[in-house]
């Protein structure tokens, strides 16, 4: 399983941060953003695209279907790490932990609703 290289403090505080702050994180980590484009907004567009790319592999991991089932909840470490864990290939300069705490604010449950129909969709 992938090691995010953070500290469980660390990790709290990214779970409790304000979405701007990790979009803010994910625009520059990249380095490269678009002329008269703030970090937030960078990041929002990195978002919005590596969110789409990575669905599929998302949610055909059925170790993120486990994790969702078991911990019964939208954001946990587990959940995160389960993701983080399928993911990290593609986030290549940007922080997965970002980047996963984004995703899972927005319910794993409804993203995946697609591929796991049928199935627990809860967040």
């Amino acid at each position: 399983m992938t090691t995010l290289d953070i500290s469980a403090a660390d990790l709290e505080a990214l779970m409790n941060a304000p979405d701007d702050r990790l979009l803010s994180q994910i625009g520059q980590a990249r380095g490269r953003g678009a002329i008269g484009k703030d970090a937030v907004e960078q990041g929002r567009e990195i978002y919005a695209n590596l969110r789409t790319a990575v669905k599929g592999a998302i949610c055909r991991s059925d170790r993120v279907r486990a994790a969702h089932i078991q911990t019964k909840t939208s954001i946990s470490p587990v959940l995160l790490a389960a993701v983080a864990d399928v993911i990290t290939g593609y986030l290549s300069g940007i922080s997965a932990a970002s980047f996963c705490v984004l995703l899972l604010r927005e319910g794993i449950g409804e993203y995946c609703a697609d591929h796991w129909s049928g199935t627990e969709t809860s967040t």
